[in-house]
């Protein structure tokens, strides 16, 4: 079985209406975490802290993409909302993996 990792980055607002989405699509091992830093723009706000979330979940490849365009479409309500969802490759998980589907 091929392992994927979608790993995505968004407001802490939207943390709840994430992991909603994604215990209704059966996906119920992820991490979360608390991260910060700054925007990168050229505006007036780009040297401000910036709290967001980052969940983690590893998961069966031919699920990794509809993860990715589940959490994508939750985190941006806003047309200007910021946030990063990526899909990375495997080479291997050790442990006990019960809740890769």
């Amino acid at each position: 079985m091929e392992i994927k990792k979608v790993n995505a980055i968004f407001d802490e607002l939207r943390l709840e209406d994430v992991q909603e989405a994604l215990r209704t699509y059966a996906a119920s091992g992820f991490s979360t975490g608390c991260v910060g830093g700054s925007s990168g723009d050229n505006d007036a706000n780009s040297y401000l802290l910036i709290k967001h979330t980052q969940i983690e979940i590893y998961i069966n490849a031919e699920h990794a993409k509809k993860v990715a365009r589940l959490i994508e479409s939750v985190v941006s309500v806003n047309g200007g909302d910021k946030f990063l969802v990526s899909i990375e490759p495997i080479d291997g998980l050790f442990g006990c993996p019960r809740n890769v589907f």
